[in-house]
């Protein structure tokens, strides 16, 4: 019964109570040991407790190199703690180890935008929207590295489409990135528009 709260709970408290007690009975085989580890680590995410979900992936991950979401897992609570440098590392390995979904590059995209490594975060936000082309925040990081990148014309229709399809996850930055960007190209009275905005 703990193994079946510890995989399919959703309340943090309670993942983490019942892998914790899956671990310590005798009955737990050694090869269910890292997804038991895995799942608590989940849990521990969960509740902001980031330096316990790492320790209990090194101890996953030490038993089973070989799965990626153990990696994924483990650059969210790097990414968390800011420590972006490790969670691209981590998201990097887990894409190595077939880790292919639009949010694995756009997680690992989104620790290179924070590191300021912007040339390097344009390549896997392209991957995402390869991959899920309507996803309006991709679209606004995007747009954002290209504006960074000095091509504000081409960061109009990512920042535009954000505005127009991202409904309650549109930010006043959105507003302000595309007005910067339309600045840069001599639309001064839009950009003006979207200033009033932020």
């Amino acid at each position: 019964r703990q193994l079946d709260i510890c995989a399919k709970a959703k309340d943090a408290a309670e993942i983490v109570t019942a892998c914790t007690a899956a671990l310590s009975a005798d009955t737990l085989l050694a090869s269910n040991r890292p997804t038991v580890l895995f799942n608590r680590a989940v849990g521990h995410t969960r509740s902001r407790a980031y330096d316990l979900a790492i320790a209990d992936l090194d101890k996953a991950i030490a038993a089973a190199p070989e799965r990626a979401a153990y990696y994924s897992q483990r650059g969210h609570a790097y990414y968390a703690k800011s420590q972006y440098d490790l969670a691209a590392a981590d998201y990097t390995r887990a894409i190595e180890r077939g880790a292919k979904s639009a949010n694995d590059f756009s997680n690992r995209g989104n620790a290179y935008f924070d590191l300021g490594d912007f040339a390097k975060a344009m390549p896997d936000y392209d991957a995402a929207l390869d991959l899920a082309p309507d996803n309006a925040v991709v679209r606004a990081y995007r747009g954002s590295t290209l504006l960074r990148l000095g091509r504000a014309d081409d960061a109009i229709p990512d920042l535009s489409f954000m505005i127009e399809k991202g409904g309650d996850k549109v930010l006043p930055a959105d507003y302000g990135n595309r007005a910067i960007a339309l600045t840069e190209v001599g639309r001064q009275s839009e950009a003006a528009a979207d200033f009033a905005k932020v």
